[in-house]
């Protein structure tokens, strides 16, 4: 549905509303004005080939990838201490600090040494993504600081670290062809004196003084822009050699830029790891860019890998509802198991609701039930007569197919329907055996709370009947 709306702005060339965007580009006809935003939000929710215009419009942006100068090219510093841990939940200091717009901004600094630094820490990295969402991420190379913040940053804010990242240590590599084994060697590449036994204060210091001095160092071989310094990191670094995969380059390029699962194999067919992603395309080019300085994990990736399926979603929170599945059916070897806990400072969004997204397959929506104490139950809703377990996960019938999976409807069961929902919210009676894992209800209490202006909800609280309930459902879904 997404690519619909995208290829409609692409031919206009000009801005259009979101009312007729849903008229022309999804054949909406008689929706309310505001859900025909929200619908329109969530589609184009962070596609950077689409820019918001006013309060409901929106406009193609033809793509320039990489002309933005590196002085003025929105950077984020990143330092963690230990640098190198089995777990991010060892870090004892944690340092960031932007540069934008050709100047370094004040340092943030954690000392994660009480329950309440953690709290203060995780709102932190939970606004992370709105607040430097163009930043590329920068850290020092040594350690594993960055797979770790990767991880620190799904289990604490719920959310996907998808910006651009680079190590200093990469960079000053290629420009002096030389190897670093220390901190005190990269300083002194980059004529920094570099600091013994200080603090987080003084190494976030010294590290903006070598980010600084690696960018003069850069305009000093003119490279001057985003895609001069992914081009000469490219062509200094060892090409991916794709003769070795089922796959090619060309495949990676077609993937589609939406919601999605994709598994790992080797040449054997054992499954090696689960990942999920809001955007297929970006994610699995990633993995394979000959600029992405590889970690343990992605070094194991490419080593062991032979072929990767695609298993598209309906929406970000299908995928990692899925993702989390498959990870506890399969046991996958690269998969680092995470914990799924209750996040305190989230607790405003755990109230009864039902939650409106699109399948994977047109004409069919996911309905999520929400309960704080019942946890999570999934409706998929067939708008017209083909109704399948198929259209909640398309090709995965070889990977659950011994798995219960999440009933479909079609229009005429709206009793059953009616009759889960007063199960559901409105009867004390005990809850089937058909509610599922509560690791999964933690997982979409997460994710709601930070989408909560751009989905369609209806609010238990509000809605006292089930047969409304039952009413704004499928309004809900055909306005989708």
């Amino acid at each position: 549905m997404s690519e619909a709306v995208i290829t409609y702005l692409r031919q206009k060339g000009t801005p259009a509303t979101a009312a007729e965007l849903a008229k022309s580009a999804l054949h909406i006809t008689s929706a309310p004005p505001k859900a025909v935003v929200k619908v329109i939000q969530v589609l184009l929710k962070d596609d950077d080939r689409v820019q918001k215009v006013g309060e409901d419009g929106w406009v193609y942006v033809q793509q320039q990838p990489g002309g933005q100068s590196l002085s003025q090219q929105a950077f984020l510093l990143c330092k963690m201490l230990p640098q190198q841990v089995a777990s991010w939940r060892e870090w004892r200091q944690v340092g960031f600090r932007a540069f934008r717009d050709g100047q370094l901004k004040q340092a943030r600094l954690f000392e994660l040494n009480s329950p309440g630094k953690w709290s203060q820490f995780a709102a932190y990295l939970q606004k992370i993504q709105s607040q430097h969402q163009q930043a590329i991420f920068i850290f020092d190379g040594f350690g594993n600081q960055m797979s770790m913040l990767r991880r620190a940053m799904y289990e604490l804010a719920g959310s996907e670290l998808d910006a651009a990242c680079l190590t200093l240590r990469q960079i000053v590599k290629c420009l002096h062809d030389c190897r670093l084994q220390s901190e005190s060697a990269l300083s002194q590449r980059l004529g920094v004196v570099d600091l013994d036994e200080c603090g987080m204060e003084q190494l976030i210091h010294t590290f903006s003084a070598q980010f600084l001095s690696c960018l003069d160092q850069l305009a000093d071989k003119d490279i001057l822009t985003v895609s001069q310094l992914n081009e000469f990191l490219s062509d200094e670094r060892e090409t991916i050699d794709f003769s070795r995969y089922g796959f090619d380059i060309e495949f990676l390029r077609a993937l589609p830029r939406s919601p999605g699962v994709y598994v790992m194999i080797d040449g054997g067919g054992k499954i090696l790891y689960v990942g999920k992603s809001k955007n297929l395309n970006q994610r699995l080019n990633g993995y394979f860019s000959s600029t992405t300085e590889p970690d343990e994990k992605l070094t194991a990736m490419r080593r062991d890998m032979y072929d990767v399926r695609i298993y598209p979603a309906g929406s970000e929170l299908e995928a990692l509802l899925l993702e989390q599945e498959l990870i506890r059916m399969l046991n996958p070897p690269l998969n680092r198991q995470t914990e799924i806990f209750v996040r305190l400072h989230r607790q405003k969004s755990r109230f009864k609701r039902i939650l409106i997204l699109p399948a994977a397959e047109e004409d069919t929506v996911v309905a999520y039930l929400l309960h704080p104490e019942r946890g999570l139950k999934r409706l998929c809703l067939c708008l017209n007569d083909r109704a399948s377990k198929a259209a909640l996960y398309p090709g995965l019938a070889d990977l659950l197919a011994n798995e219960p999976l999440p009933e479909v409807y079609d229009q005429h069961r709206e009793e059953e329907i009616l009759q889960i929902i007063e199960q559901f919210y409105f009867s004390d009676a005990p809850v089937p055996e058909t509610i599922e894992d509560p690791h999964l209800s933690e997982i979409a209490f997460s994710w709601i709370s930070e989408h909560e202006d751009s989905v369609n909800c209806i609010d238990l609280r509000k809605v006292t009947l089930p047969k409304e309930c039952l009413r704004l459902l499928f309004e809900y879904a055909h306005h989708i």
